[in-house]
């Protein structure tokens, strides 16, 4: 798999995306809460998958 999708990455990617929301106005968090609720949310579906393929 892919190294920059793997799931502790996209998870940090995710935390520094929330914590740069929390620290800018309020049109930017908008946006950097997006983008970290995507990478999360990718990061969730990378952990699965790579779970899912260590398990067969």
């Amino acid at each position: 798999m892919n190294k920059l999708l793997s799931p502790k990455i996209l998870a940090f990617m995710g935390g520094i995306s929330l914590i740069i929301g929390r620290v800018t106005g309020d049109l930017l968090a908008a946006i950097f809460d997006l983008i970290a609720l995507i990478t999360l949310s990718l990061a969730v579906v990378a952990y699965f998958k790579n779970k899912k393929q260590n398990s067969n």
